[in-house]
């Protein structure tokens, strides 16, 4: 049923890891092979901090974490030289709240981004799959920022950056995804209002002016801020921008939803 759109306001996701066994990540630059195709080597890039590049020989490498554990990450066989999205490496395993959850479509979205594959774990709501993160258990989860920054703050909960264009204004101390060496991956959970279709436009209008006021409060922005979500521009917070941010992640996601093969349940 086709609905009248009214306003937004969006929270950004962050990818949060355990806060004393963060593995580095890494993202394919890279697969060559000797001339008489013997031994392949694979050129790494480091997500997490220096971004160094790294080569490895052969079919897998090992990485260390704080804890001084070690984890041996193997490459599939016969990896491509010439396309870096048919490029994957086992990476570790990340937590999911479902099949085509916010949180496994953007896990899906950025090992797609890093020529990565991870072993999904599915979990009924993210917030264990948080806990698993901080048990050990898995190695990563993408959630909601306003979920993930208490735990960040108590020391509980390490982040490698937030999916969004820009710092968050309430922990500025986190970098972006771009800044930690991934240009352009955006991800966020937003929120709107619809009405029904047949709803007359003034009332559509006045609706909308009322969502407008309530996200201009100051204490309602502070409280948002605080929880990581960030309210968009006043001149973004009318119906028709939010028709076209629905068309534009519908374009998105829609690919990476078909790709996975993800099903209605």
């Amino acid at each position: 049923m086709r609905t009248r759109t009214l306003g937004l306001a969006i929270a950004l996701t962050a990818v949060a890891l355990p806060a004393h066994a963060a593995f580095h990540l890494f993202r394919i630059v890279e697969v060559y092979s000797n001339s008489d195709g013997t031994q392949q080597y694979v050129m790494l890039q480091e997500m997490s901090g220096a971004n160094g590049e790294h080569v490895w020989a052969g079919n897998s490498f090992q990485s260390t974490n704080a804890a001084n554990v070690t984890k041996t990450f193997t490459f599939p066989t016969n990896l491509p030289s010439s396309s870096t999205a048919s490029r994957s490496v086992l990476v570790g395993t990340a937590g999911m709240a479902g099949a085509g959850s916010p949180s496994h479509l953007t896990a899906l979205y950025f090992q797609n981004a890093i020529g990565a594959r991870f072993q999904f774990v599915p979990y009924r709501g993210t917030p264990l799959a948080v806990q698993d993160v901080m048990a050990g258990q898995i190695d990563l989860v993408f959630d909601q920022a306003s979920s993930a920054l208490p735990l960040v703050r108590s020391g509980r909960l390490k982040t490698y950056g937030v999916t969004a264009k820009s710092r968050l204004a309430s922990a500025p101390e986190i970098p972006t995804l771009d800044e930690a060496g991934l240009p352009g991956f955006l991800s966020s959970i937003w929120f709107g209002m619809w009405a029904p279709k047949n709803t007359p436009r003034p009332i559509v209008a006045a609706l909308n002016a009322a969502v407008v006021d309530a996200l201009a409060d100051a204490v309602v922005r502070g409280r948002l801020g605080e929880l990581g979500s960030e309210i968009p521009a006043r001149e973004q917070q009318t119906s028709e921008a939010l028709a076209a941010l629905q068309r534009a992640e519908i374009d998105k996601w829609w690919p990476i939803i078909k790709s996975a093969n993800i099903k209605p349940e």
